[in-house]
């Protein structure tokens, strides 16, 4: 994507959405000074030619694509250290495929999302989910221990919005920027043990919108998590069938249908893996295309030879490997 070019309107929420940053991102032209700050709308364009020596002004954005502060996608990416709002932009590259996201808050309650093409992406499962986790449009999803002192489900729900100093990774960690950010707390699917591993699917469908970018919220007194996230690449395939309203009528159909699944993960020795199964399982995410764009309806399916499984809100709940006769 690009700026308008000269002659064309143009705003501090256009400017922020080509950064990959939410279009209501706090942005300060310059800063507090001339020279540009960091966090600042001059400072984050450094890369992408924006003129750094001032006077600084909003045409010099006409026609520039945003290209600086990303880090490639393929690896983890992981924060401790004060409350606050952490963002990092990630090179997705120009394949599409599903960009998979593993997130452990290691008990400490903080809100995820990842931000691409203008679509905030917060709906989570894990082994072990209850239910799909999801969250309001345009808001993190929080999720991490349920005993936090002072940041359980109800005080994140009745202090929201908190306002959250702002940090920025700067090639090798996050660092202050500038600014703060008013975010939204409401979405709280808090548990009652920690140390999970959820997992977020983000669509790649478009060759051209090539970077997105990770946002992660801490409100409590400190934050401490990690981030493992794949570059876009198909989804592992499984054979079904087409939805049934029971289990019953689902072992009546045949095995002619290819969907799609999400591997969750675990943690082992504070590190993220990947589950490696080969059919979709409890808790897994399920779809109808390879990028993770189409959940499966709700109902059941066919699963192997003699299972079935029920899907509702795009995940598995329940399998059973000899339902059917």
């Amino acid at each position: 994507m690009t700026l308008p070019a000269p002659g064309n309107s143009i705003s501090a929420n256009q400017i922020n959405v080509e950064a990959t940053r939410s279009g209501t991102a706090n942005a300060p032209l310059s800063g507090t000074s001339s020279t540009p700050q960091a966090g600042s709308l001059i400072k984050i364009y450094e890369d992408s030619g924006v003129n750094q020596v001032a006077p600084h002004k909003y045409s010099e954005f006409f026609s520039k694509t945003y290209a600086g502060g990303n880090i490639d996608c393929g690896g983890n990416i992981d924060a401790d250290g004060d409350n606050g709002y952490y963002t990092v932009n990630i090179n997705l590259g120009s394949s599409t495929g599903a960009v998979v996201i593993y997130f452990t808050p290691f008990g400490i309650p903080d809100g995820i999302g990842f931000l691409y093409n203008s679509v905030l992406y917060n709906t989570l499962t894990f082994d072990g989910a209850p239910n799909v986790l999801t969250a309001a449009t345009n808001t993190l999803n929080f999720v991490g221990e349920n005993s936090f002192s002072g940041c359980e489900n109800s005080d994140l729900q009745s202090g929201s919005p908190f306002t959250l100093d702002n940090y920025s990774w700067n090639g090798s960690d996050f660092a202050r920027s500038s600014g703060t950010t008013s975010v939204v707390t409401t979405s709280t699917n808090l548990q009652g043990s920690g140390n999970f591993v959820f997992t977020l699917v983000v669509p790649k469908t478009s060759t051209s919108v090539n970077s997105g970018q990770l946002q992660v919220a801490g409100p409590c007194s400190s934050t401490l998590w990690k981030v493992k996230l794949l570059c876009p690449a198909s989804l592992p395939t499984f054979t079904s069938s087409i939805v049934q309203t029971t289990s019953f009528r689902a072992c009546n159909q045949s095995l002619n249908q290819t969907y799609y699944f999400a591997r969750n993960g675990s943690l082992s020795g504070g590190n993220i893996i990947v589950d490696t199964n080969n059919l979709p399982e409890e808790d897994n995410f399920v779809f109808s295309d390879s990028t993770g764009s189409t959940a499966l309806a709700n109902g059941y399916y066919r699963l192997g030879s003699n299972g079935t499984m029920q899907v509702q809100g795009g995940i598995i709940i329940s399998t059973d490997s000899a339902t059917c006769p």
